[in-house]
């Protein structure tokens, strides 16, 4: 009997694989908000792991939702930092730009080493770094990338799912192993954060040569679907467009070349406010549902294979992303410190924003009993998101 209603349901979800989209972003957004010991896996990681259990029915998803969807995603990213990224690249902004170049490098060279120690290909490897670097943009740029290889089809399908799997993964130790790093460092290093960030507020109030802060563009009332439209299209045609040099072809992929325009954009509209402006409540939407309408794309194609790569790949993963989410952050400290000379406060701020790790930020807030962490943070976090969205496309090319 049992037996008979799972068949039919199961052929339900095959001929209508909408409905597990929709039960993947229920269960994922409903156990994302779960509380455990203080921490939460967050929506992302969930609506992946439930879309990862749903996918065992096997359903076929078509390509057009998950490029719509990320496409979404990501041009609202840029969007949202374009304003910091530009302002970034200005003087007084260089030694975080150069901090955030140093800790990716850092993350693209320790990912290629331990792909080639573990001998991972290209989409374990592109998962291990999208999860241990909590970078879920990565997803997207390393499948574009993944479709332009002279592989069959099935092999493309195949290294898709190993991209998904080795994420979901390695995210949880990015997430709360930083949490953990961040909590033991000072500690470690004898440093009183709440001394130093007030130490750090008096002289920011004493001078006006502070970090850069986050233009604010939330004055906009309502949407402006043109621009989106139009940097969605703009992106896509940029991305697919290819420079060839001698036998090596460079492209964007259409994550790159959206991400680029969204940046442009939006630093337009932080400059000509009437430009494009999109109320932070639809950004929010537009990043947030797009990037997990793609992610529960993303594990329902991979689930029939999830169980087998656990299997196989599971422990080597594990301890690969634990390698691969401290090393850019302890030689990141090291580097700002002895090199880049910051401040304390400052350069954890920063380190967390190079790193997109957000929720190792506000422990650091915490840390402090200040916000003054998030001076160092956003700049970094703007630089950070562009540069680790491309690497997605430059690990499948060197592995």
């Amino acid at each position: 009997m049992f037996e008979t209603i799972f068949h039919d349901i199961a052929t339900i979800c095959r001929d209508h694989p909408q409905l597990l989209l929709f039960l993947s972003l229920a269960i994922g957004y409903f156990v994302g908000k779960l509380t455990v010991f203080g921490f939460s896996l967050g929506s992302t990681a969930s609506v992946l792991l439930a879309a990862l259990v749903l996918g065992q029915i096997g359903v076929t998803i078509t390509p057009l939702i998950k490029a719509v969807a990320f496409a979404l995603f990501i041009f609202t990213i840029g969007y949202k930092v374009g304003p910091q990224f530009f302002g970034g690249l200005k003087k007084e902004g260089l030694q975080y730009v150069i901090l955030s170049i140093f800790v990716a490098i850092i993350g693209l060279i320790t990912a290629v080493i331990l792909g080639k120690l573990f001998s991972f290909n290209q989409g374990t490897t592109a998962g291990l770094m999208a999860g241990a670097l909590t970078q879920s943009s990565i997803i997207g740029t390393a499948e574009d990338a993944i479709r332009t290889l002279s592989i069959s089809a099935a092999e493309q399908t195949l290294l898709s799912s190993d991209i998904a799997i080795a994420y979901a993964i390695t995210y949880l130790f990015g997430v709360a192993g930083l949490i953990l790093f961040y909590k033991l460092v000072p500690k470690i290093l004898h440093i009183d954060l709440k001394k130093e960030a007030q130490q750090l507020e008096s002289q920011l109030s004493a001078t006006t040569d502070a970090p850069s802060q986050p233009i604010d563009t939330e004055g906009a009332d309502k949407s402006n679907i043109i621009v989106i439209g139009l940097g969605c299209f703009l992106g896509t045609l940029l991305g697919v467009a290819a420079l060839k040099i001698g036998f090596v072809t460079l492209t964007l992929g259409t994550g790159g070349g959206i991400l680029l325009i969204g940046l442009l954009f939006g630093w337009l509209q932080s400059k000509y406010p009437a430009f494009g402006p999109i109320p932070p409540a639809a950004q929010w939407i537009l990043s947030d549902l797009g990037l997990n309408l793609f992610i529960a794309c993303v594990g329902l194609t991979a689930g029939p294979r999830a169980i087998h790569a656990l299997k196989s790949d599971g422990a080597s993963l594990f301890v690969a992303g634990i390698l691969l989410t401290l090393t850019p952050h302890i030689l990141g400290l090291i580097f700002g410190k002895l090199v880049l000379r910051l401040d304390w406060v400052l350069l954890l701020g920063a380190l967390t924003g190079a790193g997109t790790a957000t929720p190792s930020l506000n422990v650091l807030k915490n840390e402090c009993d200040s916000s003054a962490p998030a001076l160092g943070y956003t700049v970094p976090y703007a630089i950070g998101n562009f540069i680790l969205t491309v690497w997605g496309t430059i690990i499948v090319m060197i592995m």
